[in-house]
């Protein structure tokens, strides 16, 4: 009694088990027959557990490919794969797997048949050492006829391995004033008070003159296509300067020089 009754329960286990497997395999049924997108051919949609089923970029190791997704929902019959849908359409997976041949060919460095192989160039670069030299002084003489001689060697030097440019040039008051060159003309100086202490200026480069125009610390207009030095190794990295300067008379003998202005060059890369 008890061994049957135990046979009987057993069966009433085996008879279970084989109830769950005939509901797994249902689980698995298809749904229906497509027409692929690409090729025409049938292929076979099957509900998938959404455990098992890989998408296409982890079962083929591929990265997104355009217009081409998955359908999160159903499988090929023959994998545990999610049907593709290419430009909004199922396909089969044949010409997934051919899509996505494609896709690697032309996203690789080999050549598989004879043709033509495109090979990125890649780069980077370190900034370029922005390095010019300046005048570290502009020394002018004032003769007992106050006429002024300035300097024949200020130039600028460019030792950067590319073109650099005078952006602007400012013209600063130091112990004397600035003033205006009038174009070398000192008659206005002439008129001024012995002492006065004032100075003008012009600085020539390329054909173009920057010249003060007015009393005090000014930033007179530059045209920067005149003021561009090349880079070394050129053999033309040095920018001419010529120096013009008119100033008041005098009392004193200034025997130690003092700093009667600063110019300030403003020096950028010529881009």
């Amino acid at each position: 009694m008890r061994l049957k009754e135990l046979i009987t329960r057993s069966g009433g286990v085996i008879t279970a088990i084989a109830l769950l497997g005939s509901m797994m395999s249902m689980a698995g049924a298809a749904i229906g027959t497509f027409p692929c997108s690409i090729c025409s051919k049938s292929y076979t949609e099957i509900s998938t557990d959404l455990n098992l089923t890989k998408s296409y970029q982890d079962a083929y190791n591929v990265a997104d490919i355009p217009n081409l997704v998955n359908s999160n929902k159903m499988r090929y019959h023959n994998s545990y794969v999610y049907i593709a849908i290419y430009n909004g359409e199922g396909i089969c997976q044949s010409c997934l797997e051919n899509i996505i041949a494609e896709y690697k060919a032309a996203n690789s460095d080999t050549i598989s048949s004879p043709g033509t192989g495109s090979t990125p160039v890649t780069l980077t670069a370190a900034a370029s050492t922005f390095n010019v030299t300046v005048p570290t002084s502009i020394p002018l003489v004032v003769g007992a006829d106050s006429k002024v001689t300035s300097p024949s060697n200020v130039k600028i030097i460019n030792n950067s391995a590319g073109p650099v440019k005078v952006a602007a040039i400012a013209m600063n008051d130091g112990v004397w004033t600035i003033t205006d060159y009038n174009g070398g003309d000192r008659s206005k100086l002439a008129a001024e008070k012995v002492g006065s202490n004032k100075l003008g200026l012009s600085l020539t480069a390329g054909g173009n003159t920057v010249a003060s125009s007015k009393n005090g610390s000014q930033s007179p207009a530059i045209d920067s296509t005149k003021w561009r030095i090349t880079g070394k190794n050129t053999g033309n990295n040095g920018l001419p300067i010529t120096v013009g300067a008119i100033a008041s008379a005098v009392s004193t003998k200034i025997e130690n020089a003092v700093t009667a202005a600063n110019v300030v060059f403003t020096v950028a890369w010529d881009k």
